[in-house]
């Protein structure tokens, strides 16, 4: 009887694994891999080539990549990767252009809050600045760009999305 129970637990805990990373597993075409591709070459990982396949050297750019921006070594393309890779948005955030993530990144790092270069991606670096500085400033913490913190930053969106489009 207890063997019976001991795997029907087993097997229950193996479902509800099963079921949670389904949920993470992305749909990731050729396009959004030679993107990341493209991406990690820019920012000095060797990815073998930009052409759309998930090879053994794109995974294994992908992992330095995640240990880089710590997070789980998996060498999958999950949301966090994107995000962080700046592919994909963060769910629920606004959407900013590179050009005023630039300008975020500046006037953090001039302000002593460590956001890495100003390269207008959302990485780690930046989001762990943001939240510094959104602690400081008594806004919601959230890692993230919003309306309050550009305006705590003296940023004026528009004007650094025309920027960039000039």
């Amino acid at each position: 009887m207890k063997v019976v129970f001991s795997l029907l637990t087993a097997a229950i805990a193996a479902a509800g694994f099963t079921s949670a990373s389904a949920a993470d597993a992305l749909y990731v075409d050729s396009n959004t891999v030679r993107q990341v591709q493209k991406t990690l070459k820019d920012r000095g990982f060797r990815t073998g080539g930009v052409d759309g396949r998930m090879g053994p050297q794109t995974q294994a750019a992908l992992v330095n990549f995640q240990r880089a921006e710590k997070l789980p070594p998996t060498g999958k393309l999950d949301k966090p990767t994107l995000t962080a890779l700046g592919v994909q948005k963060a769910e629920g955030s606004p959407k900013y252009g590179a050009a005023t993530i630039r300008k975020a990144q500046a006037t953090l790092n001039a302000r002593g809050y460590k956001a890495g270069a100003a390269d207008g991606t959302m990485g780690e670096s930046t989001r762990s600045a943001l939240r510094a500085f959104q602690r400081s400033e008594q806004i919601a913490v959230t890692g993230e760009l919003n309306p309050r913190t550009l305006a705590r930053l003296g940023i004026d969106e528009p004007r650094a999305a025309a920027g960039a489009s000039r």
